[in-house]
């Protein structure tokens, strides 16, 4: 959560100002996009599909080691056994 290069940062997690507030910050199951499902988040989050996931550092300034361990749980294309 050390990110200066994103405005809010919230939006990063699909937060937003609220509609004519430029105080207040909703998070991502508050807004108006989410409530009318306008780009498909609200269908992914009753699936189970988003998955918030931070590390340290400013935006997009993680590790390798980061990096290739999110690769694994998420792209990594299980192997069956041969029976």
């Amino acid at each position: 959560r050390d990110d200066t290069m994103i405005f809010p940062r919230e939006s990063e997690w699909f937060g937003y100002f609220e509609d004519g507030d430029d105080d207040r910050i909703l998070p991502f199951n508050e807004t108006q996009a989410f409530k009318t499902n306008a780009f498909g988040l609200r269908t992914l989050v009753e699936k189970d599909k988003v998955r918030f996931l931070s590390s340290k550092g400013n935006h997009l300034q993680f590790s390798m080691e980061d990096l290739f361990k999110w690769l694994d749980e998420f792209f990594r294309v299980p192997h069956n056994k041969a029976t």
